[in-house]
């Protein structure tokens, strides 16, 4: 894992932290040295977990490890389509066979959505080529409605030197 590296943050977490810079900077003994979390010294992990735990407590909210925030994170990204690469690389990690390892799970439920993927653009391939040759009559399945093939009939029939994918 790469600890000391550069990464962009989202504008509203920018603006907070210089906001909370201009605040602090009016402090005696203020410098470039001061911590975020503390002020001329780092808070102590046990303050902050402590503040953790004891927020989620008032919060009524299941108290979770400070490095589970990191896990939400990386959940959050590749639920909404990050790319996995970039998320390793945000991450830290140095490979990403250790991002694709701890979230491969992430994607066990976007297999539907690949043959959805499939089915639309085969849709949008027959639709072009209906306009383009108006006098070919291929048929346009509406996937919504149609039936779907039952792959496991066939399994169920297969020879042992039939290849199945």
């Amino acid at each position: 894992m790469s600890s000391y590296r550069t990464i962009p943050i989202p504008n509203f977490l920018l603006n907070y932290l210089k906001d909370l810079y201009d605040d602090c900077s009016s402090y005696y003994n203020f410098n470039d040295n001061w911590y975020v979390f503390g002020d001329i010294d780092p808070l102590p992990d046990t303050t902050l977990r402590a503040r953790k735990s004891n927020n989620t407590f008032k919060a009524r909210v299941k108290d979770i490890r400070v490095h589970d925030f990191r896990h939400s994170c990386a959940s959050l990204l590749i639920d909404r389509g990050a790319n996995i690469t970039l998320v390793a690389k945000y991450l830290g990690h140095s490979k990403i066979d250790e991002t694709l390892n701890t979230y491969s799970h992430m994607y066990q439920n976007r297999l539907e959505n690949i043959v959805q993927i499939i089915e639309v653009q085969n849709t949008k391939l027959l639709e072009s080529k209906q306009k383009e040759f108006p006098e070919h009559k291929e048929k346009i399945i509406d996937y919504e409605d149609a039936d779907y093939y039952d792959y496991n009939e066939d399994l169920d029939n297969k020879k042992e030197d039939d290849l199945v994918l």
